[in-house]
């Protein structure tokens, strides 16, 4: 009788946790932010449909004489008691002769400099991942852009959408201008 009874209070203790936790696809996820609803606690945010997939790997692309190496993986993190499985951007930027430019790829998950996938927009084509460069005080975040291209995905764009309120008086004051690492237009990356 007592292992019933334990039997029991195990599975309605599952079903209640179950009930508490619910999962919501990835491509989702935009609804939440669009309507600006809260995320109940418990929730995964699960990339179900493997919309990420085509994303992960490494990728090879030129623009305005610097070449760029960016590596994409996946991962799952944890906050507020919310799940939510996202992309991790590594990127190393150097001029066409190989003088390194920035070189994020031997950085732990955990880095401040690695650029975070944020959400999939309202059509599933194109991911958002939020950047915060070296010098984020002078014009280096926003929002980076990414979109699969070719028939077997083989292709990407990406482009920076600027952090306009980061620009602050010290760097409006200096001689230096702010650099931005990544284009404010379109380059063109290869999946090698």
């Amino acid at each position: 009788m007592k292992e019933k009874t334990n039997y029991l209070l195990a599975i309605l203790l599952f079903v209640g946790i179950s009930c508490k936790s619910q999962i919501v696809p990835l491509e989702e996820y935009i609804n939440y932010r669009t309507n600006e609803t809260e995320i109940p606690e418990g929730t995964y945010i699960k990339d179900i449909n493997n919309l990420l997939n085509k994303f992960e790997g490494t990728w090879i692309g030129e623009y305005n004489n610097l070449s760029y190496e960016i590596i994409i993986t996946q991962e799952t993190v944890s906050f507020l008691n919310i799940q939510k499985d996202r992309l991790l951007m590594r990127f190393r930027i150097t001029t066409l002769s190989g003088e390194v430019i920035e070189d994020t790829t031997g950085l732990s998950n955990d880095s401040y400099s690695l650029i975070r996938g944020d959400y999939l927009n309202q059509y599933g084509t194109t991911y958002i991942l939020n950047y915060y460069g070296s010098d984020t005080y002078c014009f280096q975040d926003g929002n980076i852009f990414i979109n699969s291209l070719g028939l077997n995905n083989n292709q990407m764009t990406l482009f920076l959408y600027p952090g306009l309120d980061s620009f602050n008086q010290l760097c409006e004051s200096s001689n230096n201008p702010p650099v931005q690492l990544f284009p404010m237009e379109k380059m063109t990356l290869l999946k090698q």
